[in-house]
C-alpha cells in the first residue's frame, strides 16, 4: 500500500461521493466533519492516513464530548469519520479502518412528541391563505420533508387516489405516502390548492417507477 496523506484521501473520498451523486447537502455534511476531523489531527502532528490510531480517535470523540456538543452531532462526526476509513480500506488506501474498535457515541432514545390538537389548529390559524392551509395540511398528513414537498411536481400528486410519490427522498429514493382518512373524498378540497403551485413535467405526468 502506498503512503497516502490524509487530505489526498479526503480528496478522493468527496471525488467519490460526487460520482455517487451525493446530494449537495450530503456533500456539505462529508466535508464540514471530516475537515473538522482533519484540522484537530493535523493540530496534533498526525498528516498521514496510516498514523491514524483508534486512540487518536477516541480522544477527539472525548474533546467533542468535553466542548458541550450535542449527542447527535458528536454521533455526525464519528459517523462522517466512520464512512471516510472504511472507504479509504475500500480503496485500499490502509489495510483496516481505525474507526473499526471504536464504538459510535450513544444516541439518546427519546421520541419527539407528537402534535397537540392545540398545535395544529394553531398552525392553521396563522394561515392566512387557502395556499398556506393547504400546505400545512399536506405537510401534517404525509410527513413529508420540507425539501420533498418543494421538488414536487403536478404529476407526483394522484388527487384521486389522495396518493403522492416523493421521487428526491431521503438517498434519492422513491417513497409513496397518502393523506388523510379518506384521501378520495378529501383530496380536491384540500390539496387542489397545492398542486396550482406545482412546476409541471415536461413530458406529462411522470409514472411510478416499477417495485423491484
Amino acid at each position: 500500500m502506498r503512503t497516502i496523506t490524509l487530505q489526498q484521501a479526503a480528496n478522493s473520498f468527496y471525488l467519490d461521493r460526487q460520482a455517487h451523486r451525493c446530494s449537495p447537502h450530503t456533500l456539505v455534511w462529508y466535508h464540514a466533519y471530516i475537515d473538522a476531523l482533519l484540522a484537530w489531527l493535523d493540530a496534533h502532528g498526525i498528516t498521514d492516513l496510516a498514523a491514524v490510531t483508534p486512540d487518536h480517535l477516541r480522544t477527539w470523540l472525548l474533546e467533542l464530548h468535553d466542548h458541550n456538543l450535542a449527542d447527535l452531532t458528536i454521533h455526525h462526526h464519528a459517523a462522517a469519520a466512520r464512512a471516510f476509513f472504511n472507504y479509504c480500506v475500500s480503496e485500499e488506501y490502509i489495510a483496516l479502518s481505525p474507526m473499526r474498535k471504536v464504538k459510535m457515541p450513544r444516541l439518546p432514545k427519546d421520541l419527539l412528541p407528537a402534535f397537540e390538537k392545540t398545535d395544529v389548529k394553531a398552525l392553521l390559524a396563522a394561515c392566512n391563505t387557502d395556499r398556506d392551509r393547504a400546505l400545512v395540511l399536506f405537510l401534517l398528513d404525509t410527513g413529508v420533508r420540507a425539501a420533498e414537498c418543494c421538488a414536487l411536481t403536478v404529476g407526483d400528486v394522484d388527487l384521486q387516489t389522495g396518493s403522492v410519490t416523493i421521487r428526491q427522498g431521503k438517498g434519492k429514493k422513491p417513497v409513496w405516502s397518502t393523506w388523510g382518512p379518506k384521501p378520495a373524498n378529501r383530496s380536491v378540497s384540500i390539496c387542489a390548492p397545492v398542486t396550482t403551485m406545482l412546476p409541471r413535467p415536461a413530458s406529462g405526468p411522470a409514472s411510478r417507477p416499477p417495485n423491484h
